[in-house]
């Protein structure tokens, strides 16, 4: 588990519990501007918290950010002060999957210069016959 990352979701998720749960914060920006924002940013703090490979990783945060998009809405509905909202569900969902899909798209990119930065290039114009090993 890597630290900044994890120290980034407990931070989000605090700061979206505040402004998810509490009663009468008003902000200008569009409700479900904010829900979508909020939960793609978490599922990408979620995602790069482990280091592990590209399908673990999208089966946790996946299951873990789709969980949180639905729970949270249906604990607003048990609060007097807050609505249910299908639509914030909605905004949620498509949050963390885009989230998610620009993740495993980052986390692949990640990989693949990884696997290229190992390779070393071969310089072919300075090669020397006289130093080669004979296979005889």
């Amino acid at each position: 588990m890597r630290f900044l990352p994890f120290m980034c979701v407990v931070l989000l998720l605090i700061i979206l519990s505040i402004l998810g749960f509490a009663p009468n914060i008003h902000i200008k920006i569009s409700d479900k501007l904010l829900h979508f924002i909020g939960f793609f940013i978490l599922t990408v703090a979620i995602y790069f918290t482990w280091d592990r490979n590209i399908k673990w990783n999208a089966v946790v945060t996946g299951t873990l950010s789709f969980s949180a998009s639905l729970i949270s809405e249906v604990i607003q509905g048990f609060l007097p002060y807050k609505i249910f909202d299908w639509q914030d569900i909605a905004a949620n969902f498509l949050g963390s999957s885009l989230g998610l899909v620009l993740s495993i798209f980052g986390d692949w990119i990640r990989n693949r210069f990884a696997i290229y930065g190992k390779y070393k290039q071969v310089d072919c114009e300075n090669f020397d016959e006289n130093t080669d090993i004979p296979l005889t």
